[in-house]
């Protein structure tokens, strides 16, 4: 690969952030403060490979400009995206959370059923 390429590679989730500031911009909002949702975080369509994807310095960047993230792709497992206290807090708003590697979550879970009772 030419350096050229490897530079525009690079850099790219640095110009979608640029983009996505700039169309906030054009609609009279701000990007500090802004929901701001990635659909996709892997490198191509139906892939859980987050390798060489640019969405993770998309997701920086917008966080540095004040943006609040959300990021959804079915294709790939997260951990540790969820903290204790917001997982505790979807229980009690009766939502279900699954998550792999964190067998305690069984435990909140039933913390704040019983607590309901």
């Amino acid at each position: 690969m030419s350096t050229t390429a490897i530079d525009v590679n690079d850099t790219r989730g640095l110009h979608v952030a640029t983009l996505t500031r700039d169309a906030l911009r054009n609609m009279g909002r701000y990007i500090a403060g802004a929901d701001v949702l990635i659909r996709g975080a892997s490198y191509r369509q139906d892939v859980g490979d987050t390798r060489y994807s640019g969405s993770e310095i998309v997701v920086r960047k917008l966080t540095e400009m004040g943006a609040e993230m959300r990021v959804h792709d079915p294709y790939v497992d997260c951990f540790g995206i969820l903290s204790d206290d917001k997982i505790r807090r979807y229980f009690e708003l009766g939502c279900e959370v699954k998550g792999l590697g964190r067998g305690h979550i069984q435990r909140i879970k039933e913390d704040v059923r019983s607590r309901r009772r």
